[in-house]
């Protein structure tokens, strides 16, 4: 089929991890259809109405719409439809018409929709909002997000967790949950041997803001040293930054825990590869992308039971504890490495990429795809 991918947050140049999990589905749905990606972003530096930037990725188009806004009122976001528009133009003129729309986020829908009626095509909107589950959307917004939910064809959350929250929201829309995706071509897993004179290592892998809760995992790492000898590497950037390593240095953690910053991918792979435990200390999520990293690269993880964590993690593949505390989190840790020899890497990697990985994903969008280009035809 040919899918034209609208994504609201999507990386680019200057915001290079900036929904880079948009971008992992869209190489996904890439492995088994025509797929073109059409985003945009406002850009106050243009002097012209638009602009549009284009790259290759992975086998598919990337269709990017600088804007400005206008002067006129009540015409915000005139550029950027205008921009849309010609690239729909150039689209069509080289026969390129998509049999799928597939938005991500339901503020991209409310552009998808309107193609799809013009273009005759359904549309498969996918959400990633948390803050559905924080219950931090306003009654506007919620609005706005069930006549998109509701005219979609197809709504795709990315965790059973949040679609019950969307269900709230849109009880007249179809769901189908579809999980965020792992690039299983750069996560895999390595056998790790510690030597006894090694110390354990522990990896987290996230933006470094308070949701994430990473100052939980650095209180309770003083409750961890008294065991044996620990080491953190603190994956991720972020406002909170110097306000943790500022935690670190009072709870004495120096040369314990090392903040590494963002990293390119690869480079994620390879720290997940070499260590012993993964810890995700979140205080809310929905499809966690780094604990699903984790598990196709084979690491063992503890992990705070909030949004679809317990859909992804059992007891073959770690331990959950509760959110919100260090000595949740330390016993949780202490509990896994206790009997850390009974987890076996490749098992957890095989079950993680049968169900994460790129096959796997593109396999559920062609479901997806099918179906709700049936239910039109129907």
């Amino acid at each position: 089929m040919r899918v034209l991918i609208t994504p609201e947050w999507y990386p680019d140049a200057s915001r290079p991890y900036f929904g880079v999990f948009c971008r992992e589905q869209a190489r996904a749905a890439a492995r088994s259809h025509d797929v073109v990606v059409l985003t945009w972003l406002y850009d106050p530096t243009l002097r012209a109405a638009f602009r549009v930037e284009l790259e290759a990725d992975d086998g598919f188009r990337t269709f990017r719409v600088r804007f400005r806004e206008t002067r006129i009122p009540k015409s915000a976001g005139a550029f950027k439809h205008v921009g849309i528009a010609s690239v729909l133009l150039r689209l069509l003129h080289e026969g390129w018409q998509p049999d799928v729309i597939h938005a991500h986020e339901y503020v991209a829908g409310t552009v998808a929709l309107p193609l799809g009626r013009l273009l005759r095509c359904p549309v498969v909107v996918t959400e990633h909002y948390g803050g559905f589950a924080r219950g931090i959307v306003p009654t506007v917004d919620r609005a706005r997000a069930r006549r998109v939910f509701e005219r979609a064809a197809i709504v795709c959350p990315v965790s059973r967790n949040l679609e019950g929250h969307l269900r709230a929201i849109a009880p007249a829309a179809r769901f189908e949950t579809v999980p965020n995706v792992v690039d299983d071509q750069v996560f895999h897993p390595a056998r790790r041997t510690r030597t006894n004179d090694e110390p354990l290592r522990l990896v987290t892998v996230g933006n470094l803001i308070e949701v994430k809760g990473h100052r939980y995992l650095l209180e309770a790492m003083p409750r961890l040293r008294t065991q044996q000898r620990v080491t953190l590497d603190v994956i991720g950037g972020g406002d909170l930054r110097e306000e943790l390593e500022e935690l670190a240095g009072s709870l004495a953690l120096n040369g314990q825990v090392r903040f590494v910053g963002q990293l390119p991918k690869r480079e994620v792979a390879a720290a997940l590869r070499h260590a012993d435990v993964f810890v995700l200390p979140s205080l809310g999520e929905n499809m966690p992308c780094a604990l699903l990293e984790a598990l196709v690269s084979g690491v063992p993880s503890v992990a705070t039971s909030v949004g679809g964590v317990p859909e992804v993690l059992d007891e073959s593949r770690g331990v959950m504890v509760a959110a919100g505390s260090a000595d949740a989190l330390a016993t949780g840790i202490g509990a896994l490495v206790a009997d850390l020899d009974r987890y076996d890497r490749k098992r957890i990697a095989a079950g993680a990429q049968s169900v994460y990985g790129y096959g796997a994903i593109a396999r559920r969008w062609t479901d997806v795809y099918t179906v709700a280009s049936c239910e039109r035809c129907s």
